[in-house]
């Protein structure tokens, strides 16, 4: 059976009874209970807002009483949350769920330094402690969130392996890409993530087929993360099973945010972007092997361009990011086209860098590449002519752009990663020491 605490089974219940439905409602949901260690039912039910919510859910079983001018709830809800409770405890497939107001919740978001101390309910029979035993170092080795990206924060993650993992003070590498990568890109990366191993990073990804796979099955078993669209009870895919059961059990990590099927077709889609941003939000840095983009996937159903989230994500969040470059490759006729998000991301890139930079203005060739490259009037017109120039832009333009970006004192946010990574892999670990 797996543990929980009376925080997962509030807000599972208000999930549930779409009480709380969507990014608005996720941000009310955090600033009504800022001031508070717990989920605050009593004070939720009173809230103008919220109040108004319940009662088009609770219609029909509400208790004809009132408070403070309110209709009360309370007994509707609980009542919704016992059938949760029993959907919970038939679950043997997760160890167990948290919740983002529970102490051990790895994302950590702003809260008065006066909030009241409480320790949740907990029901089951497994631990979720960390094993720093100080309060201040288990503060200190949370995923810190801004205030601007709290609307995206997971309210709730099931969970088997080691949550530690997770933990601030780890050097953590999200590495995505395709689900059908030619053989030598297949090769690059695993040479890739080989290296980023052997220097104690953990490697996070989606277990999807092609390079989440081999991101998962190159990295040490217990120095992988695999952050799921599906429940862990219904791994997906199903040709990865065994693999998340190795993870699982030999001192990894399985992280979802769901506890049962998806309800429909297009809410099963939506779990994919929205596992996503879970791999950039828990990163250090997102490298992305190789995809298409997406106006290429859109031209041909069988192109994959879902790694675009995460970087777009990670970009939002202000999370580094990393393109993986081979000259051979990245210009070979049987790879090249696998590569095309990456070359976009280097122009968008490069296409952001002053037109006053130094490094910029002291080369024709750099110059000449920018003008074409310039914002036009809306983001549309300046996307369709960035898709153009994905295939204008020479071998010897690439490569300076790629010189450019990866020598540039001034660039911090955008990394070039090459198949000989260790010199890149000692400055991103003491830029975060």
């Amino acid at each position: 059976m797996a543990r929980y605490t009376e925080n997962v089974l509030n807000i599972i219940t208000l999930l549930e009874k779409e009480i709380i439905k969507g990014k608005t409602d996720t941000q009310r949901l955090i600033d009504s209970t800022r001031q508070s260690n717990d989920i605050d039912m009593e004070r939720l039910f009173k809230e103008t807002d919220l109040n108004k919510k319940f009662e088009s859910s609770c219609k029909e079983n509400l208790v004809n009483s009132e408070f403070n001018g309110q209709k009360d709830f309370s007994k509707d809800f609980d009542r919704s949350k016992d059938k949760i409770r029993e959907k919970l405890e038939e679950i043997s497939s997760v160890e167990g769920f948290i919740s983002f107001k529970d102490e051990k919740f790895p994302l950590i978001i702003s809260q008065s330094e006066e909030s009241p101390k409480s320790t949740p309910k907990e029901h089951g029979q497994l631990s979720l402690n960390f094993d720093e035993p100080q309060e201040n170092n288990k503060k200190q080795d949370k995923i810190e969130i801004s205030s601007k990206l709290e609307k995206d924060l997971p309210l709730i993650l099931a969970y088997k392996g080691d949550l530690n993992l997770l933990a601030k003070k780890n050097f953590r590498v999200a590495v995505i890409g395709l689900l059908n990568p030619e053989k030598d890109i297949q090769k690059l990366e695993k040479d890739i993530v080989a290296q980023f191993r052997d220097k104690d990073a953990i490697i996070i990804s989606g277990l999807a087929l092609g390079c989440d796979t081999i991101a998962h099955e190159t990295a040490f078993k217990e120095a992988t993360v695999a952050i799921l669209p599906s429940t862990l009870e219904d791994i997906l895919p199903k040709e990865n099973e065994g693999l998340a059961k190795d993870i699982a059990n030999n001192g990894g990590l399985l992280i979802s945010e769901y506890y049962e099927k998806a309800k429909d077709q297009w809410k099963f889609i939506g779990r994919y972007i929205d596992r996503d941003r879970l791999q950039a939000m828990f990163s250090d840095i997102v490298i992305l092997t190789a995809s298409y983009t997406e106006k290429d996937s859109k031209g041909d159903s069988k192109k994959d361009s879902g790694s675009r989230h995460a970087m777009n994500k990670a970009k939002e969040y202000g999370i580094k990011r990393g393109i993986v470059f081979d000259e051979k490759l990245w210009f070979d006729d049987s790879t090249q086209s696998q590569f095309r998000l990456n070359k976009y991301l280097l122009l968008e890139r490069f296409k952001d860098i002053d037109s006053n930079d130094d490094e910029l203005k002291n080369n024709n060739t750099l110059t000449q590449i920018k003008e074409k490259i310039k914002q036009e009037k809306n983001k549309q017109e300046t996307e369709e002519k960035m898709h153009k120039l994905i295939d204008e832009i020479s071998k010897e333009e690439y490569l300076k752009i790629v010189g450019l970006i990866k020598n540039s004192k001034k660039i911090e946010d955008f990394f070039i990663v090459e198949r000989d990574c260790q010199e890149l892999i000692e400055e991103l670990k003491n830029k975060k020491d």
